[in-house]
């Protein structure tokens, strides 16, 4: 247990503690035999932790044991839901199977009474439909479609097979040996029986014709050539002098563009090496004690990446807005704060952001995005300061906004 992150050991404390309202505490401490006990450790500290803070509740509602405690830290014994520990005997026989009908075995070898018969009933009656269908002589419409696969790759194969050379008819007729001669100027394959008697002349004529064709056309490419560069020729001058023109063009809108980048470069700085800052309530803090907060810590490794996600998503949402900042740096006076559901055990803690100066927490980063950009502004000396100039959905809606 000592590898688990505190939300993961959260959670798991809180499925615990389910199953042991599920057993009730007369089957806990007078019928306990069957149930599997595990501890659970935290450290004691000034100000106690969740997981602390859950055990001794537990505890004193009855659904944890005590097991020890000191000083740096206390055990708690919780009861541990296994799946199928008790529900399985030590072992079943591999064949467990042979003898019964197909009902007790789709049923399993576990199955009670009124669970064998839940799965005979349908098997009886596909049965019943398979031998109504034999005796009347109708065939189902998918063993129809199985048939007529099985017929049309029957007819294929043996059309195949009828078009297929035979063996014999290799032996029968077949011409005497051939001569292959390889044209190597056009890769040409001429093939001549040796019963011609005008082989050599036929191989000598053909090669010859090929040859003058080839020469005939080699010079028709080289006039192309020639026309194509004198073509060339004529239109590069004009094409120099038009780049020419183009390139002045370019030029004089390149530093147009220039001047417009520094303009909005130096109106993005102006936000992005502004010092944010703060307006917060250091004294807006949950207050809640039916609901399990805790102080989201940055120095631990989740907690480091939960803020890292919270920011990164204000940065996002002011790049929407049209502000660009390298970081979000959060306010002084301002908190993170983990929110743990005691009935919720299948996700995450939620996370909000305490300390506006009207009471109210940010649920997300996308929400506390306009308040930042209206802190931005303020420090820019780009508004009055008041929260009337701000557009978030607190500043703006004090009365429509939930209060935490």
């Amino acid at each position: 247990m000592s590898d688990m992150d505190v939300y993961e050991k959260i959670d798991t404390i809180l499925a615990d503690i389910e199953y042991a309202k599920t057993l009730g505490h007369k089957r806990l401490y007078t019928d306990s035999e069957g149930i599997q006990w595990r501890p659970w450790t935290a450290s004691v500290e000034e100000e106690p932790s969740p997981v602390l803070s859950l055990l001794r509740q537990a505890h004193r509602d009855g659904w944890a044991q005590f097991l020890r405690g000191g000083p740096e830290e206390e055990v708690y014994m919780l009861p541990w839901d296994m799946p199928g520990l008790q529900k399985f005997p030590a072992a079943i026989d591999p064949n467990w199977w042979k003898g019964m009908t197909p009902g007790e075995i789709k049923a399993g070898p576990l199955a009670e009474e009124d669970e064998i018969k839940a799965a005979t009933a349908p098997l009886k009656g596909l049965e019943t439909k398979r031998r109504n269908a034999e005796a009347s002589g109708h065939i189902p419409a998918y063993q129809k479609e199985i048939n007529r696969k099985l017929e049309e790759g029957l007819r294929l194969q043996e059309l195949r097979e009828a078009q297929s050379p035979n063996s014999d008819s290799e032996e029968e007729g077949t011409p005497g040996p051939s001569t292959t001669v390889a044209n190597e100027s056009n890769r040409e394959i001429i093939v001549i029986s040796d019963n011609s008697e005008s082989a050599a002349e036929e191989i000598e004529t053909s090669i010859s014709h090929q040859s003058q064709a080839s020469e005939q056309d080699n010079a028709e490419s080289d006039e192309d050539v020639e026309m194509e560069e004198e073509h060339a020729d004529d239109t590069q001058s004009e094409d120099s002098s038009k780049e020419d023109i183009d390139d002045q063009e370019d030029a004089s809108d390149k530093d147009v563009e220039m001047v417009d980048d520094e303009d909005s470069t130096h109106d993005e700085d102006d936000l992005n090496n502004v010092v944010v800052v703060s307006d917060a309530d250091p004294t807006h803090r949950p207050g809640n004690e039916d609901r399990v907060y805790f102080l989201v810590d940055p120095g631990t490794t989740e907690g480091a990446e939960k803020i890292r996600c919270y920011e990164g998503t204000v940065k996002s949402s002011l790049s929407k807005l049209g502000v660009e900042v390298d970081q979000v740096t959060l306010p002084a006076g301002y908190a993170y704060y983990g929110f743990v559901r005691p009935h919720d055990t299948e996700h995450k803690p939620d996370m909000f952001l305490y300390g506006h100066p009207g009471h109210y927490r940010f649920r997300s980063g996308m929400e506390f995005a306009r308040h930042y950009q209206f802190l931005l502004e303020k420090a820019a000396g780009r508004n009055s300061g008041n929260a009337k100039d701000c557009r978030c959905l607190y500043c703006n809606r004090p009365g429509k906004a939930p209060k935490s």
